[in-house]
């Protein structure tokens, strides 16, 4: 999956239809912000990388070290300078 800014929107409901159903697959969402604070439904997403096989990549464009955000409690997201 490849969202940018709020054309997340779409990919949540995806998401949240996978959540209920638990398929086996998995999914890496890459995420396109300018800014860190341009990310919502963080919770819901951090969630979602524990209760599916699911990857996210947020991609942010105004940050020289994006890298710092990394969680080492969630190993599935990652954070990088675009």
């Amino acid at each position: 999956m490849i969202a940018g800014g709020v054309g997340i929107i779409p990919f949540l409901s995806v998401l949240r239809w996978f959540r209920n159903i638990r398929p086996k697959n998995k999914v890496t969402l890459f995420w396109a912000n300018k800014s860190i604070e341009d990310i919502f439904a963080v919770s819901e997403l951090k969630e979602m990388t524990r209760d599916l096989s699911l990857a996210i990549i947020h991609a942010i464009s105004r940050e020289k070290d994006a890298e710092k955000y990394f969680q080492a409690e969630y190993p599935g997201i990652q954070y990088m300078s675009a």
